[in-house]
């Protein structure tokens, strides 16, 4: 496995936060301590189901607008030990991530960039201490729905995710003492 990477879980029960009054700020303010609460229109408890969270659909009375409706997620992410954690987002349409408090990932310039959402859309780090990591997330809802997608990747997932495809196996060449070279064709 690679070094520093920890693995860990993503609960499946979030709190979610939905209003009118969101800015990124309150939200990293509310990220960086839960005292700082939002003002929000309802707050409720919501499961993934299969790493999903619809927060609304178009016609929904929590849609109400055509694009840029905010919400708020809070959970947990438990790690085994200090390091850096693997996390898949994807969302309709934009998000940001903070982990204890720091923005970590943020698709608010572009959105997510790709369809169907899937928590393979962003794949990325983040810093976690061992034991429990409050994570928040930050939604804006696209113009056909609003939902997001979260799983937490093992470090065995990652190396098979990164590992090269290659049309040939490697083979050894120039031995020495204590050294040889490895070969290898690259796909084109």
């Amino acid at each position: 496995p690679v070094q520093g990477y920890v693995n860990g879980t993503l609960t499946t029960e979030f709190e979610l936060y939905r209003g009118d009054g969101f800015s990124s700020e309150a939200v990293a303010a509310f990220a960086a301590s839960p005292r700082n609460i939002l003002k929000s229109t309802s707050k409720c408890i919501v499961s993934t189901k299969n790493g999903v969270i619809q927060l609304g659909a178009p016609g929904s009375a929590e849609f109400r607008l055509p694009m840029k409706n905010p919400a708020v997620l809070a959970g947990i992410f438990r790690a085994e030990k200090s390091g850096e954690a693997w996390l898949g987002v994807g969302a309709d349409w934009w998000f940001e991530c903070y982990v204890n408090g720091k923005l970590i990932y943020s698709t608010m310039r572009d959105g997510n960039g790709a369809e169907p959402i899937s928590p393979k859309n962003h794949i990325f780090p983040v810093p976690v201490k061992q034991g429990d990591n409050r994570v928040v997330f930050y939604i804006l809802s696209g113009s056909e729905g609003w939902s997001i997608a979260l799983q937490a990747f093992s470090d065995s997932e990652m190396q098979i995710r990164f590992q090269p495809k290659l049309p040939h196996p490697p083979w050894l060449t120039h031995p020495d003492l204590g050294r040889m070279t490895v070969n290898f064709i690259t796909p084109a």
